[in-house]
């Protein structure tokens, strides 16, 4: 594949531009080949959420959904009918024509992907859904909502290191005080296996690599193409989120992932 002589390993390559060149067929392809490798753990994800969305709704409130990272929609089109309002974000502009293109019908609720930064949630869904009441509605859609706002897939792991902080602080914000920060980490244990069995397997997706470009000691793969992602223990996650100042609602390890689930105190 020609992908791989996109950038040398002497070429500064911005992530953000290299994630624009990921095209729908390569990231399929990536997915098809994670179902083989994380099925266990997209069927467990897809669980873990909708519990979530079920105690909101047992408690008496509206629960919609915002997906940071959506990719081309799989975790949105199979959780949407849990929420009124379920939102998918990426900032690839052909991952979301892909998502609006491929989104079933939905009777009751909606569904909406939109092309932006994660560094800039909150702006952009106040642009695209308005703050007042329309007429004859009962109550402003989606802001009145109790809001789960999730980044899985270790979609965490692929954003600059540097830009981390920043996305963290704009999903706790959008989830407010009555709502959850999701977060599903790809777990650190298998970390070596994953190098081995799922990115070896998956060149399209991250290039071809040698040894120099993985780091055991912090689980990380930064591969000569310039894709890099992390992966993350339980007693960092932990951390992670009390660092953000973060209650803890719940966090477990089971297989291949690490589930967390938070709000602001």
């Amino acid at each position: 594949s020609n992908e791989q002589n996109v950038a040398p390993v002497t070429e500064v390559v911005d992530p953000a531009e290299k994630w624009k060149k990921i095209t729908v067929e390569m990231w399929r392809d990536a997915v098809y080949t994670n179902q083989t490798y994380f099925g266990d753990l997209i069927q467990d994800t897809n669980e873990f959420v909708k519990n979530i969305a079920e105690q909101i709704k047992l408690n008496g409130h509206r629960v919609s959904m915002v997906e940071v990272g959506c990719g081309t929609g799989e975790f949105v089109r199979a959780n949407e009918h849990e929420f009124r309002t379920a939102v998918g974000v990426d900032f690839n502009q052909e991952f979301i024509a892909f998502c609006k293109t491929n989104a079933p019908a939905r009777k009751v609720g909606s569904t909406q992907y939109f092309q932006g930064d994660a560094c800039e949630l909150n702006d952009l869904l106040k642009r695209k859904f308005p703050q007042r009441a329309a007429r004859g509605s009962r109550g402003v859609e989606f802001w009145d909502d109790s809001r789960v706002v999730a980044c899985v897939g270790n979609t965490i792991g692929i954003i600059p290191e540097e830009l981390r902080p920043r996305v963290y602080e704009e999903m706790a914000e959008l989830a407010g005080k009555d709502g959850v920060l999701v977060m599903v980490y790809w777990n650190a244990r298998w970390f070596g296996d994953a190098c081995l069995n799922f990115y070896h397997a998956n060149p399209n997706l991250c290039g071809v690599f040698e040894g120099e470009s993985v780091d055991f000691k912090n689980t990380t793969l930064k591969t000569p193409m310039g894709y890099r992602t992390k992966w993350t223990g339980a007693d960092e996650a932990r951390a992670l989120m009390e660092d953000l100042g973060m209650e803890i609602i719940s966090l477990r390890e089971k297989g291949k992932g690490i589930f967390v689930a938070a709000r602001r105190f």
